[in-house]
């Protein structure tokens, strides 16, 4: 019977603790001894294991109850003013950090709202205190697998003994309410900014350390403004007034590198590198929605001759969402980051100079030099340079090559976990491979997914998965590499010499995508494929075969659902997996011109017709891309980018047949990956180890 109390006391003792910590009760001394539990704000933000919710908490005044549930006479603060930031305990050490970004002794005065409000104001997503006067700040989110027992947290904070401020090699970890939202297709452009007449004038911050826009643009969401610019590389500016487009400059004004990312770029000398704010009410799906699709359509192709020219159209509707009617609200509950007052440039900033072969500036010193068409990152090359090379000698190139992490959603809905490791991407042999791999099935049909590292929106579908049902997570890992912060271009020849894998339901990316979405997101600012072939050996759609014996080559471009292709075709009877090939594109402001080895030259325009009419849009769907040249969406800069990807919504069209099979799901059905996998019988053994890969041996850009 002893150790039977002895374990309920125990039990309790945790019970008690943990919600002491976190704030959900509070004790208070009279002629009796009572708990109360104070009001709270959003008692859903502290939730083990769970990232923070997005909406900004404001931890208001509690009223302290007695023992006869009358009001104190007065109101005293919280006991911990950020106690709906607290995430948990985690394991720490001088071995293993677990904040590694920025750190301050507090010599004696240390709290949890000391500490959050310092690192809030470095710009980092994350704050962890520690026994003695330790602050730790980092913008990774601590890994699930370091968390502790809230019973080893258990050490008073020296600056308020009532609250604890971790433990030995153990960190109260508390978020910072800096979001983590990516900027990408948020880019508005490079404005001229002025002493006088600020482009964005709500505040100016600086980030000597860590500046990038992505930093910038979530700390003023977190300010609850609109929009976000960086400028002179450490400074960042917030405000509510979409820049005026008459002071819009060129963009290789604002090339400055970022001291958070040299790979990114932070204005300039007096030019702002503006960004709009997303609205995270709106434009993100939750982990709990779910996609509900309609029938794709694929428009069947004309046969021409051996290489044919086709128009292809695809739709796909967007998934239906789950709506609130209670709009999220923004209250910083800490101090707001370091403003400075002083609108002088910095005596000295960096001036980028691209790392471009064979680089010419932009002024006719060298005599030799005749300015080409095509634009590199913002800035004027010569004819016929060399602006890109990659050989693959040895490893992937960090100041080259950015990795996607992210569970691909609207508008494809691929099969796939795009990863980092070299399980499924590496290089050797002076070749790049992307390899596809398998997840566990108990893991596919049961377990949690988050990404750690996610380039896309944190909490979002694309970053973090629940399985449920038939509601899977996606069975397939594998990579996608890109040049989105390196390297982008407008106009020129680009060759690429690959091996296309073969296996049932694969299909290889070898793409150009858009720097900026300046006529819309996704395909309505399109995207150039040099070479696709599904990997299936024998996939037959209507009479015609479309397995790897069928190259195409082309664009996509569409405008919400409705996505439309111009595509040209070649066939091998043999497949393209057998052996390396050199895939060509030569883009200028009135071709598109797609080569094989040097031979079939074939374009996609027709004279004295746009692109958009081509493809087979109606005057009125048009109209988005009026306002750019005959090629348009196709007359901006562009970035590389390969990877491999496995079935979807969009590549394979219902009722194809591989190998004497249907297609063992349909592109409306809700139940389409879980389809797929249930199949993986059939199909898995069609991935053999070495042919399965997407293979890279060299890629070249030259100017026109």
């Amino acid at each position: 019977m002893s150790k039977r109390i002895l374990w309920v006391i125990s039990l309790w003792k945790n019970v008690f603790h943990t919600a002491y910590q976190k704030g959900l009760i509070t004790l208070v001394l009279n002629t009796d001894l009572s708990v109360s539990a104070p009001k709270r704000d959003h008692p859903s933000s502290v939730q083990p294991m769970k990232k923070p919710a997005i909406s900004r908490v404001t931890v208001t005044n509690t009223k302290y109850v007695g023992a006869t549930g009358d009001s104190a006479s007065t109101k005293r603060p919280a006991r911990n003013p950020v106690s709906s930031n607290y995430i948990g305990c985690f394991y720490d050490s001088n071995l293993n950090r677990l904040l590694v970004n920025a750190y301050k002794d507090f010599d004696g005065k240390l709290t949890p709202e000391a500490c959050v409000s310092f690192c809030y104001r470095g710009g980092y997503r994350y704050a962890g205190v520690q026994h003695k006067s330790n602050c730790y700040c980092g913008s990774e989110v601590p890994l699930s697998n370091k968390r502790s027992q809230e019973t080893e947290c258990d050490l008073p904070c020296p600056g308020d003994g009532s609250i604890y401020c971790g433990g030995s090699a153990r960190s109260s970890v508390y978020y910072t309410e800096i979001t983590d939202y990516s900027e990408d297709d948020r880019l508005l452009g490079c404005y001229k900014d002025s002493d006088k007449n600020r482009i964005l004038s709500g505040e100016r911050l600086v980030f000597n350390e860590n500046n990038t826009p992505r930093l910038c643009m979530n700390t003023c969401l977190s300010l609850n403004y609109k929009f976000s610019g960086v400028q002179y590389g450490n400074e960042c500016y917030c405000g509510n007034r979409r820049p005026p487009r008459d002071l819009e400059v060129a963009e290789r004004d604002c090339l400055t590198p970022c001291p958070g990312d040299k790979r990114k770029k932070c204005g300039g000398g007096w030019r702002l590198l503006v960004f709009e704010v997303p609205d995270v009410n709106t434009e993100y799906p939750r982990p709990n929605e779910r996609p509900v699709l309609v029938a794709q359509t694929t428009q069947k192709p004309t046969t021409q001759r051996a290489t044919q020219r086709t128009t292809q159209r695809t739709t796909t509707k967007a998934p239906a969402t789950q709506k609130t009617t209670k709009r999220n609200t923004y209250r910083p509950t800490t101090r707001q980051p370091n403003r400075e007052t002083s609108t002088k440039p910095p005596t000295k900033y960096t001036t980028y100079k691209p790392t471009l072969l064979n680089n010419k500036p932009d002024s006719q010193s060298n005599a030799n030099c005749v300015t080409s068409l095509t634009i590199v990152n913002g800035k004027s090359v010569c004819k016929g340079d060399l602006i890109f090379k990659e050989n693959f000698d040895e490893s992937l190139s960090k100041e080259k090559w950015a990795h996607e992490i992210l569970m691909p959603w609207l508008p494809d809905y691929e099969f796939i976990v795009l990863r980092k490791g070299s399980a499924n991407s590496y290089v050797e042999y002076g070749k790049f491979h992307v390899k596809p791999t398998l997840q566990d099935d108990e893991f596919i049909r049961k377990g949690k997914l988050e990404l750690y590292g996610c380039t896309r929106v944190p909490s979002t579908l694309e970053c973090e998965r629940q399985a449920a049902a038939f509601n899977i997570l996606p069975p397939v890992e594998s990579a996608r590499i890109t040049t989105k912060y390196s390297f982008s271009f407008k106009y020129g020849k680009v060759n690429v010499r690959a091996k296309l894998p073969l296996g049932d339901w694969i299909i290889p990316e070898i793409w150009l995508e858009p720097k900026r979405k300046v006529y819309g997101p996704s395909y309505t600012s399109g995207r150039i494929r040099i070479a696709m072939a599904r990997g299936n050996r024998n996939l037959q759609f209507d009479g015609q075969e479309i397995g790897n014996s069928h190259l195409e080559s082309g664009v996509l471009m569409g405008i919400g659902n409705n996505i439309r292709g111009r595509t040209i075709t070649r066939q091998k009877s043999d497949g393209w997996y057998r052996n390396f090939h050199n895939y060509t594109v030569i883009w200028s402001p009135d071709e598109l011109i797609f080569l094989v080895d040097g031979e079939q030259q074939e374009s996609i325009l027709r004279y004295g017709s746009t692109l958009a009419e081509l493809v087979g849009f109606d005057e009125n769907s048009a109209k988005i891309w009026k306002s750019g040249s005959r090629i348009a969406p196709f007359d901006q800069e562009f970035y590389l980018s390969f990877g491999l990807s496995v079935g979807g919504m969009r590549d394979f069209p219902d009722n194809s047949i591989s190998s004497g099979k249907v297609k063992p799901w349909k592109n409306s059905d809700v139940k389409a990956m879980a389809n797929f996998w249930e199949s993986r019988h059939d199909w898995k053994s069609s991935w053999e180890e070495e042919k399965a890969k997407l293979q890279i041996e060299h890629i070249r850009v030259y100017a026109l």
